[in-house]
């Protein structure tokens, strides 16, 4: 599947042109056990989500995405994020992390950002 345009929303600001990737990834604990007969029975938990971003570092404009995870380090914030133009939407409160700031001179100042998240994603049909 190719995804040619999407959004990204975090609390009421759409940051859509400050992002060039993002994943929303779910990290579930799991076990196998091994009874003495031979037969193995798997248990799985509830999956912990993580958002990682890839964000372009303006720090000229007042709403940049880079400096609002500086401003609002550690607060709970509504994404919702819409992979797909037209498509489904998956909305998570994140924490927000500051992401790094700098680079290399001449080039383009990007930085990757991995947000917690709380709970479980709430999938909205497509439009």
């Amino acid at each position: 599947m190719y995804f040619p345009k999407g959004s990204i929303k975090i609390g009421t600001t759409d940051f859509t042109t400050e992002v060039s990737s993002a994943v929303l990834t779910p990290t579930a604990p799991s076990s196998a056990f091994t009874d003495i007969g031979g037969k193995t029975t798997n248990s799985v938990g509830d999956p912990n989500w993580a958002m990682a971003l890839t964000i372009g570092q303006d720090v000229k404009d007042d709403d940049a995405l880079s400096l609002y995870l500086i401003e609002h380090h550690g607060e709970v914030e509504e994404v919702v994020y819409t992979p797909q133009e037209g498509g489904r939407a998956f909305t998570i409160d994140a924490v927000m992390i500051a992401g790094a700031i700098g680079g290399a001179g001449g080039s383009q100042a990007t930085s990757q950002v991995t947000l917690p998240c709380e709970g479980q994603p709430t999938i909205t049909p497509a439009a």
